[in-house]
């Protein structure tokens, strides 16, 4: 995460840690205030940071209808009815998905 205070950051991945962020690649990010923070990756598909528990959830492409398209995010918006929309890249073109945050 990026501190505003300290411009940098303060949590990175930490191999040894199952609760550290998936990817230090972040291609793009959206905050979900004052829930958490929601982070594209490069290689490792959606990951959303919850600010209250401190606790990583990864989203990812995993060759199934019910997944993502792509682990590679390219960028995020939230809509007014708290749905993420998301472009995605796949090595050969993009992709758009509708993600639903409370599903």
């Amino acid at each position: 995460m990026l501190s505003v205070l300290t411009n940098r950051s303060i949590h990175q991945r930490k191999i040894a840690d199952a609760n550290s962020q998936p990817s230090n690649q972040i291609s793009c990010m959206i905050t979900d205030y004052p829930k958490g923070i929601w982070l594209g990756t490069k290689n490792k598909g959606l990951v959303f940071y919850n600010y209250g528990s401190q606790l990583i959830n990864r989203y990812g492409y995993y060759n199934s209808p019910n997944s993502i398209g792509s682990n590679w995010v390219t960028a995020i918006a939230k809509t007014t009815d708290n749905t993420l929309l998301i472009t995605l890249w796949n090595g050969q073109g993009g992709g758009f998905n509708r993600f639903w945050i409370d599903k």
